[in-house]
């Protein structure tokens, strides 16, 4: 499996399923770029581009997965991959991230 680097952007509230998340894609190999307390699709993108990540998992409920897509194109990095990852399951977010980017 080839490492990924993943943005996982997490609510500023959030005390453990994003962190479940995080050490579950930590587990498996990739690198993970935590944050949280994002409140716009902007922020997420920007950091996004900063850290050079392969993917970013949204873990942000009031962020809509579509506009991050669009600005992520905008700045032509669309080949930056967007999964929302809101339901928390660490297992079922890393199956859909590996299958994702194809590793």
């Amino acid at each position: 499996m080839t490492i990924a680097r993943i943005l996982l952007a997490a609510p500023a509230d959030d005390d453990g399923p994003a962190v479940a998340v995080a050490r579950a894609l930590r587990d498996a190999g990739h690198e993970v770029v935590y944050t949280r307390g994002h409140t716009t699709a902007e922020h997420v993108v920007r950091t996004a581009l900063q850290e050079d990540v392969h993917a970013i998992a949204l873990a942000v409920p009031e962020i809509a997965a579509e506009s991050v897509v669009t600005l992520l194109a905008d700045q032509d990095a669309d080949d930056v991959a967007v999964i929302d990852v809101t339901t928390g399951d660490p297992d079922e977010t890393l199956g859909r991230i590996s299958e994702r980017l194809g590793r």
